[in-house]
């Protein structure tokens, strides 16, 4: 795998180059060593995404935050009624 900043770096002869690409902003590169392969940005990015359950926290968090405003509006219906 050659890897450089400019074109021309290396002289491969164009049949043996297996993948050519531009690295763009935001994208990852993975080299597998052991099984010789490229892993794609997408899987990379899925992998990782799905290292932990966010959008169950999120569900839990956003089911407690509405479960609390709606304590306080119980609470502060009876300070209004008080008045």
């Amino acid at each position: 795998m050659y890897m450089a900043s400019e074109v021309g770096v290396a002289n491969v002869a164009p049949d043996e180059v297996i993948q050519k690409h531009r690295l763009k902003p935001g994208r990852l590169l993975l080299v597998d060593t052991k099984q010789g392969v490229f892993v794609r940005d997408d899987i990379i990015k899925e992998q990782i995404a799905t290292l932990r359950p966010v959008a169950s926290w999120i569900e839990q968090e956003v089911g407690l935050l509405h479960s609390v405003w709606l304590q306080l509006s119980v609470v502060n219906r009876g300070v209004l009624n008080k008045r």
